[in-house]
């Protein structure tokens, strides 16, 4: 029974030191039982990347389980999967940085694209004017 306590400990402070867009959608699934679109919807995703961020989740709890079992017997092993983990959530940052500096792009290209509209229509009615 201890081990059970032990489990549910540590799988409350895992969550709780997931980054913010992994702890939500996980929190949200498993601790009130929300469906996938539900979620998706209340913040802007799709299904698809609500299940995905919610897999990413558990895949880091997992690697930290790991690490953290190992680590009882074999504090070598732990440094390991820390390490890993740590690796893991470098990658992850740097997709998400990759992604909004691509949104933003898009932002800025629709934003000329607007622009050179805005000036052929203002050079239109100019030359209807003349």
């Amino acid at each position: 029974m201890e081990n059970d306590k032990e489990m549910l400990d540590f799988v409350v402070n895992a969550i709780n030191g997931l980054p913010e867009k992994y702890n939500y959608v996980v929190k949200e699934r498993y601790f009130n039982q929300r469906e996938y679109k539900s979620i998706a919807e209340e913040i802007g995703l799709t299904v698809w990347q609500v299940r995905s961020r919610i897999n990413t989740g558990l895949t880091i709890i997992n690697k930290m389980w790991a690490a953290y079992q190992l680590g009882k017997t074999n504090p070598k092993m732990k440094e390991y999967y820390v390490k890993l983990v740590k690796k893991y959530n470098k990658i992850e940052e740097i997709k998400i940085n990759e992604n909004e500096n691509k949104r933003k792009i898009e932002e800025n290209k629709r934003k000329k694209e607007k622009f050179i509209v805005s000036i052929i229509k203002s050079n239109e009615i100019n030359e209807k004017n003349d």
